[in-house]
């Protein structure tokens, strides 16, 4: 197997495998292998056009987020949970008062204060420790470490971590710098008022749009007195947020943050909770962990599902494009079946032809004179369905093949195999035989002299054999042009003696272009 036939065979392979084959269209007109109409052009500016300003637009709507993205939502009962609440504003304590009511957090004459107890597994601890009171009269809880089932401070055992926030009566040994606790009237006199507390707690949401964590303030409000325990028992939520901003390929990032908090209340006597911490307890508030967290996912649209998006919203606009081809289609055929009757009765141009905005036709004229509008209709009608069966491919080979039988029956088997060998011959000449013709006819080129070799120089039985091809060429122009003026001698005496009726004539011609098959 040789190497050229191996060359060949792998360009044969490589060459059947090109995906960007061009098709060859024959032009309908010169140098139009498509046929295209204004109104065409209008409406693919429109379709384009807005399938640009949508492509745009979502692009846009994707940029500034928008376009919303996908987000799943799963609930998990969990084994084992750790959460610490960090500096941010857990909770807020603030007394409710009108104008001229006692404050329980006046540091000049305290009535109440707060401790924060740590439980461990449903038990009281040593640690407590007392919640400062704000410039504003209030009380801010921050820096919880909340467990489930977890070990706590590098323990090996898992524990559960709990807070109790005690709002008690003012303890002496518990008073910061300049602070002291009030007088028996002043509480007497504030428990003698109606008491409400606000209780504020905040818990944050993922925003989606600026893809950042939004905090949420919420409040409930407590009435209180001296005779009984408020007890609040409080769950806090977590969410915890996987979210992926990835462009193309996934990009995660996960939080975990506070989402909610269920609270369960009631009121127990105040000797409940005295025998345990050996002080008046006004108000417990148990705040606990939940072990059931939420799982959020949140999958934004990369670039690969913002063009699907996209493209399928430009489909159905593309979709309108199947009017302007249908449109395009029947102007086609239309103008074809008119131009295939003009080559046949080419007087049809002279008629001109009005129509309404439904595209009726109201008035047909030629030459200043008005014809019926529905014998011209039934006409051009017949002449339009002949058209359209001779634009019929099976058809153009029936009249091909008619015209074979013709010539058949004309011409011989030799002349039609003479027919068959005629070929054109091209024009131009070598430069040397050029100058040869040249100096025959006496044109002298003194700056163009060149040797011509001897195997190439023109005998004299060429030169004799030459001018006698120069007379028969001039006998044959001379027989062509006598031929030619009898022809139009014979013209002019048939034009002299034409007696066939117009009418005939219009019957020949239509039987001519009736050859269908």
């Amino acid at each position: 197997m040789s190497f050229q036939f191996c060359r060949e065979k792998a360009q044969q392979i490589i060459t059947g495998v090109d995906q960007f084959g061009a098709v060859f269209r024959p032009s309908i007109k010169l140098k139009n292998s498509q046929y295209k109409t204004f109104y065409g052009g209008l409406f693919s500016i429109f379709i384009y056009g807005t399938s640009l300003a949508y492509f745009i637009y979502g692009i846009y709507e994707w940029q500034i987020g928008k376009m919303l993205p996908n987000i799943v939502l799963d609930e998990q009962k969990i084994d084992s949970i750790y959460f610490f609440t960090g500096q941010e504003k857990i909770f807020l304590f603030t007394p409710k008062l009108h104008h001229d009511q006692i404050h329980p957090f006046n540091k000049t004459q305290i009535i109440m204060m707060a401790l924060l107890h740590q439980i461990l597994d449903g038990e009281v601890t040593g640690n407590f420790s007392r919640v400062n009171i704000e410039n504003d009269g209030s009380l801010l809880i921050k820096n919880l470490e909340l467990a489930y089932n977890y070990p706590i401070n590098g323990g090996i055992d898992n524990k559960d971590q709990e807070y109790y926030i005690l709002l008690t009566a003012c303890q002496t040994e518990l008073l910061l710098q300049n602070e002291q606790c009030a007088q028996n009237d002043v509480i007497q006199q504030f428990w003698d008022q109606d008491n409400f507390m606000t209780m504020e707690f905040n818990t944050q949401q993922y925003n989606t749009q600026h893809k950042e964590l939004n905090n949420i303030s919420r409040q409930f409000h407590v009435i209180y007195n001296s005779q009984q325990t408020y007890y609040n028992q409080m769950y806090i939520e977590t969410t915890h947020s996987v979210i992926d901003t990835g462009l193309l390929f996934p990009s995660t990032q996960e939080i975990h943050y506070v989402s909610d908090i269920i609270t369960n209340s009631q009121s127990v006597d105040i000797k409940s909770f005295h025998a345990l911490f050996k002080i008046p307890i006004y108000m417990v508030f148990d705040i606990e962990i939940d072990n059931v967290k939420t799982m959020q996912f949140v999958s934004y649209p990369n670039i690969s599902l913002v063009l699907a998006e996209i493209g399928s919203i430009v489909s159905l606009i593309l979709f309108l494009s199947f009017i302007a081809i249908q449109l395009n289609q029947k102007t086609l055929e239309n103008e074809a079946i008119n131009d295939v009757i003009k080559l046949y009765f080419p007087e049809l141009s002279e008629f001109k032809i009005k129509r309404n905005w439904t595209g009726q036709i109201v008035e047909v004229m030629r030459n200043q004179q008005i014809y019926d509008i529905n014998k011209y209709q039934s006409y051009y009608n017949k002449l339009a369905d002949i058209a359209q069966q001779k634009l019929c491919f099976l058809n153009q080979i029936y009249e091909m093949s008619r015209l074979q039988f013709a010539l058949q029956t004309i011409l011989d088997r030799e002349e039609l195999l003479k027919i068959r060998d005629l070929k054109l011959k091209i024009s131009l000449k070598p430069q040397l035989q050029e100058l040869e013709q040249e100096q025959e006819l006496g044109i002298h080129h003194p700056n163009n002299i060149s040797i011509v070799p001897e195997e190439e120089q023109i005998t004299i039985k060429d030169i004799q054999n030459e001018s006698i091809d120069v007379q028969r060429s001039k006998e044959n122009f001379r027989q062509n042009e006598t031929q030619h003026q009898n022809l139009q001698i014979l013209s002019l005496e048939n034009q002299e003696n034409q007696e066939i009726q117009d009418q005939d004539i219009e019957e020949s011609a239509f039987d001519l272009f009736c050859l269908i098959r």
